[in-house]
C-alpha cells in the first residue's frame, strides 16, 4: 500500500509524504533553479533516500520541503506552481 501521494502534469512534479507532525513535499525542480528567500527548501541530492517516498531517487535532482505549519502553505505554493509548469513543458 502506498504511503505517499504523487502528482503528474503529465510528468511527475510533486510527491506528498505524510509525517507524524508535518507533510513532506518532494518537488521535481532543480534546487539551483528555485530562489528560496525564507530557506524552506532543501536540496534533495544531499539525501540517499526519503522514507515512504515512491518517486525519490538520489540520482535525480529535486527539492524537499517539510510543511510543519499552515503558515508555510502560502510561501510554498509558488514553488509548487513552478514545478507544475516545468512538468508541463518537459519533453
Amino acid at each position: 500500500e502506498p504511503k505517499s501521494v504523487s502528482y503528474f502534469a503529465p510528468n511527475f512534479f510533486m510527491e506528498l509524504v505524510p509525517r507524524k507532525y508535518s507533510v513532506q513535499l518532494i518537488l521535481s525542480q532543480k534546487y539551483s533553479e528555485i530562489q528560496d528567500p525564507k530557506q524552506y527548501l532543501e536540496d534533495a541530492t544531499t539525501y540517499t533516500f526519503v522514507v515512504n517516498s515512491s518517486h525519490f531517487s538520489p540520482h535525480q535532482s529535486g527539492v524537499l520541503v517539510a510543511l510543519d505549519s499552515e503558515d508555510m502553505i502560502d510561501s510554498v505554493m509558488p514553488f509548487i506552481h513552478q514545478s507544475v509548469e516545468a512538468a508541463r513543458t518537459a519533453e
